[in-house]
């Protein structure tokens, strides 16, 4: 009986996740010649790891850097979290970066690519940890950053784990709900723009490290 509830759980889960995949192609990083059923041909140069369920979204060409050739992106849900998938030109596997894995129906929610300065960007994951349940019932949601460097695939990229920038919870009665606004701004005038996640009573940076070619927050 167990099982078989895990398995409605997870195929709901999946349904979720293909239901709002189609989210990638109309915000703000604005995926160019999405190519429907691509991302089969390539599947089998994925490592499963011991992967159990996993589900795709759709195979996205994207500009990482600004150069005029497309590169790759697809993202994966599945029993051990969420991942991006990375790929050269020409559907060549370049690297899988894990995201992270949180409570049910926990998932890539949509993603960002924004100009940091001249020749870097960098990528926004918006990911929702899911449901979680101890005293009361939370949902959660944390920004991810991706550095992307004018010089690709020189270097596995890094995930840079940032705040939470939203939280509803009911607790004794009350529901409480937080919210953060999310945008990239030169604050010191550098050349290179910082990541800012602040409310009207409070601020957070993440700003760039080249040296490890990651963000860090104040």
């Amino acid at each position: 009986m167990k099982m078989m509830a895990t398995c409605r759980n997870f195929l709901l889960f999946i349904f979720l996740f293909f239901q709002t995949s189609s989210n990638y192609a109309q915000n703000e990083v604005q995926f160019k010649a999405m190519i429907d059923g691509d991302i089969k041909k390539i599947k089998s140069t994925l490592n499963r790891k011991d992967k159990l369920f996993r589900a795709f979204s759709n195979y996205y060409k994207i500009d990482l850097n600004g150069d005029g050739y497309y590169e790759g992106i697809a993202i994966e849900e599945s029993d051990l979290g969420s991942s991006i998938h990375f790929f050269r030109n020409y559907y060549e596997y370049f690297q899988e970066l894990p995201i992270s894995s949180g409570g049910s129906y926990s998932k890539v929610e949509r993603i960002e690519l924004k100009r940091i300065s001249q020749t870097e960007n960098v990528i926004l994951v918006y990911f929702s940890e899911g449901l979680t349940k101890y005293l009361s019932t939370r949902s959660r949601h944390r920004l991810y950053a991706i550095y992307i460097p004018e010089n690709l695939f020189k270097k596995p990229f890094v995930l840079s784990e940032g705040p939470v920038i939203f939280e509803e919870f009911e607790s004794k009665g009350h529901y409480h709900v937080s919210q953060m606004d999310v945008r990239v701004e030169d604050l010191d005038l550098d050349g290179t723009s910082e990541i800012v996640i602040q409310t009207d009573a409070r601020e957070m940076i993440m700003i760039l490290n080249r040296k490890k070619q990651e963000f860090g927050l104040l």
